[in-house]
């Protein structure tokens, strides 16, 4: 999934929302998920991985900076209507608590777009091969 970015909240903030919202399954280098995380690296340092379980897919989350949040899945792990229900949520949780959209996109090619889902908006943009034809 392509990078999330929030206006002033920042990833401390984005923490404690998925820690609240979502079911987390890890948390590394940290106490069990039970207690108070820790804090995030100093700036420089992305040494931090949060992964929330979607109900089957795992969303592996990045803080690469202030502003550039990623989360990866294993697309293997999307296979019914259920699961892409589940991530298509959550990147609707995302966009709504960050005020920023949020894209899904294949590994490494953070220009093409396949999902894009907009703050308070219902609907998911859906771009078969990218948005290439």
């Amino acid at each position: 999934m392509g990078p999330a970015s929030s206006t002033g909240s920042g990833p401390s903030t984005l923490c404690a929302l998925l820690l609240s919202n979502c079911g987390i399954s890890e948390l590394a280098s940290s106490a069990p998920f039970h207690q108070t995380p820790p804090k995030l690296p100093e700036q420089g340092w992305a040494d931090q991985l949060l992964s929330v379980d979607l109900h089957g897919p795992i969303a592996n989350t990045h803080f690469f900076t202030e502003t550039e949040i990623e989360f990866d899945l294993d697309p293997g792990e999307v296979a019914s209507q259920r699961e892409l229900d589940a991530v298509l949520q959550f990147m609707h949780l995302l966009a709504n608590a960050t005020g920023r959209e949020t894209i899904l996109t294949p590994e490494n090619q953070e220009d093409i777009a396949i999902f894009r889902v907009r703050r308070n908006e219902a609907r998911v943009e859906y771009m078969p091969f990218g948005g290439y034809k």
